[in-house]
């Protein structure tokens, strides 16, 4: 659970100090995202799950969902004065479109602040991502961690996501095509990628992706990529 310090390190090669907060923080407004430039979400694997079993818990009921009503509001308001949000986790899209009706204020806040929409989950399986705009990022090709490992958990259902209210498509898993990320620039700057950036392999491809996000979000280019 260093997560925090892996994205730390990939904002730092772009000349970014950083503090981190859960998001409880941020929904029980102790921390309000409108006091920073740009803010990293990090959703890893989380998702919409039932409590176990043997708990009984009538008050709390299922937990972990990507995005709660209060992280939503939080994100709509950050959003809403300019903000610069980085999104990144398996289940950005899936959660929300197999938990929630299609005309619900998840789906609409997923389409109308941050603008993408479920395409399919399950994605992929190599890992593999190929660039789909050439001004995000001139790599070819990158590797998010996809096998059992004892240094890095294994992405095994991430989302594909489709652009939504004026988006574009970044980035593509390359075996399929599908989209693997958004960007989206207006009121808002708005990337979201449809797997977890911290497993993406190798500490020099997460600065050069973290690179393309950040110019992406900011319109500055901090470090040749």
């Amino acid at each position: 659970f260093d997560f925090p310090f892996v994205h730390g390190k990939a904002l730092r090669v772009n000349g970014f100090s950083f503090v981190s907060a859960s998001s409880a923080a941020v929904m029980d407004s102790i921390v309000d995202p409108l006091h920073y430039g740009m803010v990293d979400l990090i959703l890893g694997e989380q998702k919409l799950t039932p409590r176990q079993k043997h708990i009984a818990d009538s008050l709390h009921g299922r937990q972990y969902a990507a995005f709660p009503s209060a992280l939503q509001k939080a994100l709509s308001a950050y959003c809403a004065g300019h903000g610069r949000l980085f999104v990144s986790g398996s289940y950005v899209a899936s959660d929300l479109a197999l938990s929630t009706p299609a005309d619900s204020a998840g789906m609409k806040f997923a389409s109308h602040v941050l603008h993408y929409a479920w395409d399919t989950d399950h994605a992929a399986v190599t890992g593999a991502v190929a660039s789909a705009d050439s001004t995000f990022l001139r790599t070819g090709k990158f590797y998010y961690n996809s096998d059992l490992s004892e240094r890095q958990y294994a992405v095994q259902a991430p989302d594909a996501i489709q652009p939504s209210e004026g988006s574009t498509t970044l980035l593509r898993y390359a075996e399929n095509s599908f989209p693997a990320a958004t960007g989206y620039r207006g009121e808002s700057s708005v990337v979201v990628f449809g797997f977890p950036f911290e497993t993406i392999l190798g500490e020099e491809m997460r600065g050069q992706v973290m690179t393309a996000v950040v110019k992406y979000l900011t319109g500055k280019q901090l470090v040749s990529q």
